[in-house]
């Protein structure tokens, strides 16, 4: 058998996508929390594409107002710490880490406050001062698959997204700037560069989420059997005549 053969299209009907989406939140009190405005639209976009595509895809998501597409499988979470159990669930049940995607669009919030107030914290005894501790980063914790994570950024987001695809070890960074108009949070609409670990950087024009996820699902696959191939080429073994006597 050749590597070709390995790693042809067959091997890729199907993968398992785990996707991230949407915020998470941080609860102050029972009534206030730390959150942002992520719509979750683009990990659901990529998760759609993907089962369109033939593979497994699992949504793990925060708390957004959208259902769940059709022939995926959905993990709910508030926290980034549920968001990370669910994570670490969803990559458990996936059949081989070499036939894995972990997409990480979520707005994970970095801070939750040290210690959440069992009630409603009145103005009168609260002194201004809000003390937080860091969240666990999930992205970075993820080891042995494919990964591909987002920066939304406010200024220069390839060189803050080239940074982060180094540190985390990702094939690549969907990037871009949230302050530009079609290219923020709630849009349907994005405009992104996709920077590769090798350094180079691929903008893209304004365009749907919807076409931008089918777009990162064919780059994940490529990914993929690029990842594949290198794994062929030590795990086959030349022939020896004498095993043919």
């Amino acid at each position: 058998m050749t590597a070709a053969q390995i790693v042809g299209e067959k091997t890729l009907e199907k993968l398992t996508f785990v996707i991230t989406a949407g915020p998470t939140r941080e609860y102050i009190d029972p009534v206030r929390f730390i959150s942002n405005p992520s719509s979750g639209k683009t990990g659901f976009e990529i998760a759609r594409a993907a089962a369109r595509r033939g593979h497994r895809a699992i949504v793990v998501a925060g708390p957004v107002s959208l259902a769940t597409p059709r022939g995926t499988e959905r993990l709910d979470a508030v926290s980034a710490r549920d968001m990370m159990r669910e994570t670490r669930k969803a990559l458990a049940s996936a059949a081989s880490p070499e036939k894995t995607v972990f997409i990480a669009t979520a707005a994970v919030a970095d801070w939750r406050p040290a210690k959440k107030a069992a009630k409603k914290i009145k103005k009168a005894a609260f002194d201004g001062v809000l003390r937080l501790v860091r969240n666990p980063d999930i992205l970075k914790s993820v080891r042995g698959v494919v990964k591909i994570g987002f920066a939304a950024e406010t200024g220069d987001a390839v060189k803050q997204a080239a940074a982060k695809c180094k540190a985390k070890d990702l094939e690549f960074v969907v990037a871009n700037d949230v302050t530009v108009p079609g290219a923020g949070f709630g849009c349907d609409t994005n405009i992104v560069a996709f920077v590769r670990r090798d350094g180079s950087v691929e903008r893209k024009p304004k365009m749907s989420k919807r076409a931008l996820a089918a777009e990162i699902v064919k780059s994940a696959e490529d990914a993929v059997r690029a990842r594949l191939k290198k794994i062929s080429r030590y795990a086959i073994i030349p022939q020896n005549k004498e095993d043919e006597r």
